[in-house]
């Protein structure tokens, strides 16, 4: 809502405010608007604040509130706004059964979190149902129900008690219902998302009534999550009551910084496991969003950078999609994450000790300048490392001069189609130390490696071919269904473990549809003469619900070259 808005919503309440309802306090809401502002990205940078925190959700919650009271008066006729005319059976019929079913699904809901009154009405989805629920209701509201707005009651009616629904009960109802197109899911996880949020919000303020008592379980100063699940018999009833609560929703207490701080924090695990399936993959974005937010304390990344990394290109596919929406914490939270990856941070800055790159800021970058075309992390991306790699990787204009706005103006450029047009030249050195991108030359390499050795399984051919490629070439073979060929990469040594062929073609096999979706890139480490192993680095939309991001492939040296063992990644 900007000035203008603002200014002609007050004159229209100077005329309107004695028909709302008046335990409904619409200063104090519109004061709130005024005063919270959504920090920008700039201002970000040079917060220190303890939690990076973004507050566009509760001035949303709060305009929708305003606007759909606002716009119910503005649209009401002269006689409606005098309180004149009878009310209609309908509108009667709906004012009814709100008044007899809302108290009661409201008392099912405080029941299920087996919180107090005073407790469960502080929950913000509750609060804002409440307000609706006294605007249809009170007496003076009569006019606006039999208003020309209100031309579906039933519809308005399910939506008013849907405002009761705990996140609890949404999982359920994915979990009970059919598949979710594309569009539902992204509805679906909006009110998901606000609704978690606002619990989380709650959960979290009553926990800091507790952490003086909990410090008793430190170690060394820090929160020790093992002492206090040790010691969970001995927390307040209403502490542990707080936490089933919490649980319950999805929200798990967890540490902060290895210990600086505690909170309740979204875990994925359950909805994940139980009812993701029934969710169109766009899920991922907004589920990373959840597990990882706030992303950072005190500046400072909470999570390892190669974790970062994926929930950010995963959220990068919800703000590129153009049928998503959202609250707009994503982008905030997108490009916080994105310069800190660029940037750095001051516990772990980009340079060593002789001013050269690290090698884990060099691996996040060179992933993230291979990413499709139309992503901001290439266009981006690519004009640092090419300067890095031209100084030894000691300096880059492009790294210095980066901004904030540079983000943004990237995205505005996805979003809109245009990136590709502007996409720089594409990275010819892709090694990372011995690292190995899974990428286009590579995988041009591959093709020819497999249309050499297909034809004649003649396994001189594949001689001089590095570790990485017979590894690739091995998962090629998969992607193609080609397992006559796969099968002919394996170890051909009686002094090894081998499977027939005929046994081996019976059994069921891997499936993959493209394997560079599947690993970002591999690397080789010798453990003898005779073998060693590749470690495959899941891709980042492979790995986002994995614990390990990376996969050993065991392979043994022979006459003819590297090969691959039997059952490799056991």
């Amino acid at each position: 809502m900007d000035d203008k808005q603002l200014e002609e919503g007050l004159d229209l309440l100077k005329t309107s405010y004695e028909r709302v309802p008046s335990n409904f306090d619409m200063v104090e809401i519109l004061n709130k608007i005024e005063e919270e502002e959504v920090p920008s990205a700039n201002e970000e940078k040079l917060k220190t604040s303890k939690w990076q925190k973004v507050t566009v959700w509760a001035v949303s919650l709060a305009s929708i509130i305003i606007i759909g009271i606002l716009g119910s008066t503005f649209l009401l006729n002269e006689n409606a706004i005098q309180g004149e005319g009878e009310l209609n059976e309908s509108a009667k019929e709906f004012i009814d059964r709100l008044k007899k079913e809302y108290p009661i699904e409201r008392e099912k809901r405080r029941e299920m979190l087996n919180l107090p009154e005073e407790e469960f009405s502080q929950i913000e989805f509750i609060s804002s149902a409440d307000m609706y629920f006294q605007h249809y209701t009170d007496p003076r509201s009569t006019p606006f129900i039999e208003g020309t707005i209100y031309t579906d009651l039933d519809e308005r009616y399910d939506k008013i008690l849907d405002q009761l629904k705990l996140p609890s009960e949404m999982e359920q109802e994915i979990y009970k219902g059919n598949k979710l197109t594309k569009a539902e899911t992204i509805e679906f996880m909006n009110k998901y998302y606000l609704k978690v949020s606002m619990l989380k919000g709650y959960a979290n303020e009553k926990l800091d009534e507790y952490k003086d008592k909990l410090s008793i379980y430190k170690v060394n100063g820090l929160y020790n999550m093992n002492k206090i699940l040790e010691n969970e018999r001995n927390l307040s009833k209403e502490l542990q009551n707080l936490r089933k609560i919490a649980q319950n929703q999805s929200l798990e207490l967890e540490i902060v910084e290895e210990g600086i701080d505690i909170h309740f924090g979204y875990s994925f695990a359950r909805l994940y496991t139980n009812y993701f399936w029934n969710l169109d993959p766009i899920a991922n974005g907004y589920l990373l969003m959840m597990a990882y937010e706030p992303f950072t304390y005190a500046s400072e990344l909470i999570y390892p950078m190669d974790k970062t990394l994926i929930a950010l290109l995963t959220m990068e596919g919800v703000l590129l999609d153009e049928e998503a929406f959202e609250y707009g914490r994503m982008e905030t939270y997108y490009t916080s994450v994105f310069y800190y990856l660029v940037e750095g941070t001051m516990e772990n800055p980009v340079f060593d000790e002789n001013g050269v790159v690290k090698q884990e800021y060099k691996e996040i970058w060179y992933t993230m300048a291979n990413e499709e075309a139309n992503s901001p992390s290439p266009y981006l991306l690519i004009p640092i490392v090419k300067e890095f790699e031209a100084t030894g990787w000691t300096k880059s204009e492009a790294w210095e001069d980066f901004t904030y706005g540079d983000i943004e103006d990237a995205l505005h450029l996805a979003k809109n189609g245009d990136l590709e047009r502007f996409m720089p030249e594409r990275l010819v050195n892709k090694k990372i130390g011995n690292e190995t991108l899974v990428d286009d030359d590579f995988l041009l390499r591959i093709q020819a490696m497999y249309q050499s050795f297909a034809e004649t399984n003649d396994q001189t051919v594949l001689k001089e071919a590095t570790a990485e490629e017979i590894v690739g070439l091995y998962y090629y073979c998969i992607q193609l269904g080609d397992y006559e060929t796969q099968y002919e990469l394996y170890i051909k040594d009686d002094g090894y473990y081998q499977i027939p062929k005929a046994e081996y073609m019976s059994a069921p096999h891997e499936k993959i549809t493209e394997f560079r979706k599947e690993f970002s890139s591999f690397r080789f480490e010798q453990r003898s003469d005779e073998g060693g192993y590749v470690v495959l680095t899941l891709h980042p939309e492979n790995a986002q619900y994995l614990q390990d991001t990376v996969v050993g492939f065991a392979v043994i040296h022979t006459e003819n070259g590297w090969r691959a063992a039997f059952m490799p990644t056991q």
